[in-house]
């Protein structure tokens, strides 16, 4: 939450963002990981989707964790985004996302904002 307030004293957008308090049952490995997703995530919306609302939340349902993401910005092509070991942009985010076992959805077209969805089960957040 830290995080989230940071970007609301910076951005050029409100961020609106929920975490679960019952997020339990994740190693210090996968809290970091998920930490710079969603770094990544508020870094590409401060510099690249000119967005006034951005909403982030992390939640937990049984052995299911999600992190959804969208904002009301310009939008990308979805299919210029390249797979990359790297750990930067939205390439690196999703080799991160894959390596943890996790499962990622990415919605958007030029001029209408993006959406993420990504999906870990506990046994994938144990990996």
């Amino acid at each position: 939450m830290e995080l989230f307030d940071k970007v609301n004293l910076r951005a050029d957008f409100k961020l609106y963002g929920h975490v679960d308090d019952q997020l339990d049952g994740f190693h210090n490995e996968w809290d970091m990981a998920v930490y710079r997703v969603v770094q990544e995530l508020l870094n590409n919306a401060q510099k690249h989707s000119k967005a006034h609302c951005v909403h982030l939340n992390l939640t937990k349902e049984n052995d299911r964790f999600a992190l959804t993401y969208s904002d009301d910005g310009i939008g990308l092509n979805v299919s210029t985004i390249e797979k990359s070991f790297g750990t930067m942009g939205l390439p690196g985010m999703i080799g991160r996302v894959e390596g943890m076992g996790g499962q990622l959805a990415i919605d958007s077209q030029p001029g209408n904002g993006l959406k993420i969805s990504i999906q870990w089960t506990k046994k994938g957040a144990y990996a």
